[in-house]
């Protein structure tokens, strides 16, 4: 009987210490990136690229401007965010993904890119978070927007992964048009 009863509690005790590592283990983390910036229309996209889940609203900033994302960004989702006021630095600017309001935490910055020119100030939080390459920056195209050309989380965060964007609305052609007369 005693040796029963040891079994018995070694297998309970087995199970008890199973449940509190799976209890205690972080749910999957989800991959949200900057999909594209659209400096004219004061907008950016974004997505989720991995499964996970994301408590709470994720944040934005251009220093020194900051905005909230309300909803979670579900996997496979794209969302488009308008941006208040003048967000988006016309020529020259960096825009932070953040899973908190922490700017300056290297931990908290999800995805980061520099426009016109490097060294903006969250630029060093990037590179310490391993989501930008120093002195790397995306030159602002003419028109239309710049669009991140990567397809996992483990793609880089830096010049090379931007492209622009041919613009989508018919107003654009004037835009277009003017830049040949």
């Amino acid at each position: 009987m005693q040796q029963e009863s040891t079994t018995a509690l070694g297998a309970i005790v087995w199970f008890v210490a199973l449940g509190l590592c799976l209890a205690s283990t972080p749910a999957q983390a989800a991959c949200p990136r900057i999909l594209e910036v659209d400096v004219g229309n004061n907008q950016v996209k974004l997505t989720n690229l991995e499964a996970g889940t994301q408590p709470s609203g994720y944040w934005l900033c251009n220093f020194p401007n900051y905005q909230q994302v309300a909803q979670p960004i579900a996997f496979g989702e794209t969302v488009l965010v308008s941006l208040q006021g003048s967000f988006l630095s016309a020529g020259d600017g960096e825009l932070g993904l953040y899973s908190t309001n922490s700017f300056d935490s290297s931990s908290a910055i999800l995805d980061y890119m520099e426009y016109g020119s490097s060294g903006h100030m969250r630029s060093s939080v990037a590179v310490a978070g391993g989501v930008w390459t120093a002195g790397d920056f995306v030159p602002l195209p003419p028109i239309g927007a710049m669009e991140w050309s990567g397809v996992s989380c483990a793609d880089p965060g830096n010049a090379e992964a931007w492209q622009a964007v041919v613009p989508r609305k018919a107003e654009s052609f004037a835009a277009v048009k003017a830049l040949f007369d």
